[in-house]
């Protein structure tokens, strides 16, 4: 008894020591989870290790069948170059990351982080983990896109803070934008639930629907994986007393609805010259909203996205004695994300070349061997 408790605190040691990075396009694969824990194992990056198959079991907490079939889908898919046992050892050739991802016809291996290797041996929590780092990814391209709009002054006196200051990470200290104690410009108020704004607070984050398309996967899936990482996030809801015309217009059935400059002076309001177009048109079952300009962005173009609309009613509420509208989350950010650009550029490259190859190899009858068309279809 003594000598199997040693083992298990021993490989717990181990895993807890090893780090490894995961790809999003890959990672939903059911032999990934071994194909990264034989990355991780080899640290010389020989590109072969030899492991018991006990160990691996151990490891991954399947049967022998089960490590094989593994190891019999990855070869497949070139993750694995070979295998073969000796005395009650496997010996594994690990395929690189470029043949893996040709094999699969993927034109990018999504996003790259790096985590520990416990976290990812069991299904589950591999494709958790993914979920979680595509989240992290979206939002900061969300940031980046809200940012980028703005003239450089105003981005650097009332930008879109980061995440973690917004979910209340920095305490006690000054972040780059606001002052010890201080809530963010343009915040109101954060509860446990809820990231109260005002309407020119420049609004990011990502939604659960974006991440199931990026992903492959349904919205219960991605609901599911966060629920397991446990991830913290709030609803960024933005105020405007113009929502309350909106969502009248709404629940009156109205197909198309803008409050202009001209409708503020009627109703006694006063016309603000910076007041641009904020309304909405229904097209079918999917409804463009149009919220007006950001302020201090670079043009004056209103700003419009596509929103459903069996949701878009359920997106306006009232909250004391002002109107809200519910937007995207904001996330936690706790993984460290690499770019990996060098090797993106190489793999690239690569496929231009091949694809090239495949065009002239098409005018003989021969299938190009880059389809990106199959990128979700390959995702399982």
């Amino acid at each position: 008894m003594l000598p199997l408790l040693v083992a298990k605190i021993s490989s717990q040691v181990i895993l807890n020591s090893l780090w490894v990075r995961v790809h999003t396009g890959i990672s939903f694969y059911t032999w990934s989870r071994l194909w990264y824990l034989c990355r991780a194992f080899d640290v010389a990056g020989t590109g072969y290790i030899e492991l018991e198959i006990a160990a691996i079991q151990a490891f991954l907490c399947c049967s022998e069948a089960t490590v094989y079939r593994l190891l019999l889908e990855g070869k497949q898919c070139k993750a694995f170059r070979f295998y073969r046992t000796k005395n009650g050892s496997l010996q594994i050739g690990i395929g690189s990351l470029f043949k893996v991802c040709r094999s699969l016809h993927l034109k990018s291996w999504g996003t790259t982080a790096t985590v520990l290797l416990v976290e990812i041996l069991d299904l589950l929590g591999i494709r958790a983990t993914a979920t979680a780092t595509q989240t992290q990814r979206s939002q900061q391209q969300s940031r980046y896109a809200a940012n980028s709009k703005l003239k450089p002054d105003y981005r650097r006196e009332f930008g879109a803070p980061l995440p973690n200051e917004l979910l209340g990470e920095i305490i006690g200290g000054a972040s780059h934008k606001k002052e010890a104690g201080k809530l963010p410009p343009f915040v109101l108020h954060i509860s446990p639930s809820r990231i109260w704004v005002s309407k020119n607070f420049v609004h990011f984050g990502t939604s659960q629907r974006n991440l199931a398309l990026t992903l492959g996967v349904s919205e219960c899936t991605v609901k599911r994986h966060q629920r397991v990482m446990q991830m913290d996030r709030r609803q960024l809801c933005q105020k405007k007393q113009t929502y309350m015309w909106i969502s009248t217009a709404w629940d009156n059935e109205a197909p198309e609805y803008y409050h202009d400059r001209a409708m503020l002076k009627a109703a006694g309001t006063g016309g603000d010259q910076s007041f641009k177009v904020i309304g909405y048109k229904q097209t079918g079952d999917t409804v463009r909203f149009t919220d007006g300009v950001t302020l201090g962005s670079k043009k004056q173009s209103p700003n419009k996205w596509d929103i459903p609309a069996a949701e878009f009613g359920q997106r306006f509420f009232k909250y004391g004695s002002d109107y809200w509208m519910n937007r995207c989350n904001i996330y936690r950010e706790t993984y460290q994300l690499t770019t990996m650009r060098a090797s993106a550029r190489k793999y690239r490259k690569m496929l231009t070349r091949q694809g090239l190859e495949g065009n002239s190899q098409s005018s003989t009858g021969e299938p190009s061997q880059v389809d990106g068309r199959r990128v979700q279809a390959a995702i399982t």
